[in-house]
C-alpha cells in the first residue's frame, strides 16, 4: 500500500487548465494563420484580375500599332489574347468568370478602349486606355478597382470620363 501510494504522487498528469490553456493558445494560433491566408488569397485575386486587363491592354496596344485601331471583335480579340473570353460593347462581365468585357468609343477624335473584369471576390476592375498620340507617344492607362454596376467596358470609359481624365 505504501508503494501504491508513492506511485500516485510521482505519476502526475495535465490539469484541466493546463490543457485548458494549450488548447486556447492553439486556437489563437490557428485563428491568426486563417485569417492571414484569406487575406493572401484575396490580394492574389485582385492581382490576377488586374493581370487579366493589362493582357488584354497589351494586345490592344499590339493591335492598335500593327492596325491603328483598337477592337471590340470577340473573334480578333480571341486571335490576339485566347487565354481569356470576352464580351463586347455593353454586356458586362459576369460575375463568376475570367471574362473580360470591352468597348471602344471614339472620344474628341481619339480611340479609347474601355475593359473590365470581376476578381472573385467580387471587385470590379476597369481599365480605360486612350490611343498613343503625337503628345503623348505612349498609351494612356488609368486603372480603376471599385463596385461599379454593370462592370462593363462602356462603364470604365464613363467612369474614367467622369473623374476628368
Amino acid at each position: 500500500k505504501v508503494m501504491s501510494s508513492q506511485l500516485r504522487r510521482t505519476t502526475r498528469g495535465f490539469t484541466l487548465i493546463e490543457l485548458a490553456i494549450t488548447f486556447f493558445v492553439l486556437g489563437l494560433l490557428t485563428t491568426a494563420t486563417f485569417v492571414s491566408m484569406t487575406s493572401v488569397r484575396d490580394r492574389a485575386q485582385e492581382a490576377d484580375a488586374q493581370m487579366r486587363l493589362r493582357g488584354v491592354a497589351a494586345a490592344q496596344n499590339f493591335l492598335f500599332e500593327a492596325r491603328g485601331y483598337f477592337t471590340a471583335d470577340q473573334a480578333e480579340l480571341t486571335a490576339l489574347e485566347n487565354a481569356y473570353l470576352y464580351t463586347v460593347d455593353d454586356t458586362p462581365a459576369p460575375l463568376d468568370s475570367k471574362q473580360v468585357s470591352v468597348s471602344v468609343v471614339v472620344l474628341s477624335s481619339e480611340q479609347v478602349v474601355g475593359m473590365a473584369t470581376y476578381s472573385p471576390n467580387g471587385r470590379c476592375h476597369t481599365l480605360r486606355m486612350a490611343e498613343p498620340s503625337s503628345a503623348v507617344p505612349d498609351a494612356k492607362v488609368r486603372f480603376t478597382t471599385g463596385d461599379p454596376m454593370p462592370c462593363s467596358g462602356t462603364t470604365a470609359i464613363a467612369q474614367t470620363t467622369a473623374d476628368g481624365w
